[in-house]
């Protein structure tokens, strides 16, 4: 979502809150809204049918005071921000047909109010967006036109990872061309850069005076015709060091750090051993919520309370989201067609709740789940979820 259409919607709530007091004047905007200046003088200190001791006196006067601007902070709610989590976007092949046919909106059009409702939306970019492509030695590789950045942008997208095995398809050119275009259509990214330190680097967004840390990785090298070096363009490759250190780099200017690991094993519901050891050591290291991608299908969800040198916090591993929108081959069915999105609130004290929001691909692209469908959706995936000692209710996750 642009700041544009975030200061507008913040503009839209102040009016309709506005309009709902003038609408009931007693509604209080305090605890201490009704015991006002003017009421302490009408009906207390300086009433004559009351007489009040100097000690409740003084007491009503502190309670006045409160009532007035910046009075008084404790009775201030702590803010808090929505942030949606997606799976592996692919804006090439069968889905860029599609766009070409019917434009770029039609993309995200079933879900884009879930995307733009939120304060921020992350997903993970499987393809570089470039017009130039050096040949790359990959089998399977992707290239999407600079015109799609506009169903992303549409969408309400603001971070993208690009820390997978695809970004460099068209080499350190179309890597550097890829964030070129995103930051023309004002997205962000994580876990790429014009050299490894900085495709290793944070980014960093302030939403409501809320800071939330991206730190991106993958684990799934690119297979590039040249060995990458440190000062050329790349992804961030993971290592439990190199993530260990980012995560706490990121803890230091932010209040919630959220982690995307590109990994495993393609169409496999379980994480590997060395995927739960990274994301435990990440979620040590500082991070909030880890979330993964590659498998292009659901896998269970974590639940842990994070102890770590940055203290204590309620912490979530979402081990895959699977595919948001994708042209996996049709023959494996449910597997690759049953998706999600990962709705959390945040406040600066870190995670506060979590949900999944049933989501079904057709013809490659999503759609919100109808109930049989989110029924099946989140009956596996509570399942799975199980395995890992956490519980679910109705899509909600029981943090600890």
């Amino acid at each position: 979502m642009s700041e544009r259409q975030k200061v507008i919607r913040s503009r839209d709530a102040e009016n309709a809150e506005d309009a709902q007091r003038a609408d009931f004047p007693g509604t209080p905007s305090s605890a201490f809204l009704r015991v006002s200046p003017v009421s302490c003088l009408r009906y207390g200190l300086f009433n004559r049918r009351l007489i009040l001791s100097p000690t409740l006196g003084f007491f009503i006067i502190l309670l006045s005071l409160s009532a007035l601007p910046g009075g008084s902070e404790a009775v201030q709610s702590e803010p808090e921000i929505q942030v949606v989590a997606v799976g592996d976007i692919l804006l090439d092949r069968g889905i860029a047909r599609r766009m070409e046919r019917e434009g770029t909106r039609v993309t995200f059009a079933r879900v884009r109010d879930a995307v733009s409702a939120a304060d921020l939306s992350f997903g993970n970019l499987e393809c570089p967006v470039t017009t130039r492509c050096e040949r790359s030695p990959q089998r399977i590789a992707f290239r999407a036109s600079p015109r799609y950045v506009e169903a992303l942008t549409d969408a309400g997208f603001d971070v993208l990872s690009l820390a997978n095995n695809h970004s460099m398809d068209c080499g350190g050119t179309g890597l550097l061309e890829t964030m070129r275009h995103l930051g023309r259509g004002g997205l962000r990214w994580s876990g790429a850069g014009q050299t490894r330190a900085e495709a290793e680097s944070p980014v960093i967004v302030s939403v409501k005076g809320i800071r939330i840390a991206f730190v991106s990785f993958t684990a799934i090298a690119p297979p590039v015709s040249k060995p990458l070096k440190d000062n050329e363009p790349s992804v961030a490759l993971a290592s439990r060091a190199a993530l260990e250190r980012a995560v706490v780099s990121a803890g230091k200017d932010a209040d919630v750090v959220v982690v995307s690991l590109h990994w495993g094993v393609e169409y496999s519901y379980r994480p590997g051993a060395e995927q739960i050891s990274l994301a435990h050591a990440a979620i040590e290291a500082g991070a909030d919520v880890v979330v993964g991608h590659h498998p292009h299908t659901l896998a269970g969800l974590e639940a842990i309370e994070r102890r770590s040198t940055s203290g204590t916090g309620r912490a979530l591993i979402a081990y895959s989201l699977g595919n948001f929108a994708f042209d996996s081959p049709r023959w494996l069915g449910r597997r690759v067609t049953e998706s999600a999105m990962l709705r959390l609130r945040m406040s600066r004290a870190g995670l506060v709740s979590a949900e999944v929001l049933p989501v079904v691909l057709e013809d490659y692209l999503p759609r919100p789940a109808d109930s049989t469908e989110a029924q099946s959706i989140l009956s596996r995936l509570t399942a799975l979820s199980a395995e890992l000692n956490t519980q679910m209710t109705n899509g909600q996750i029981i943090l600890r």
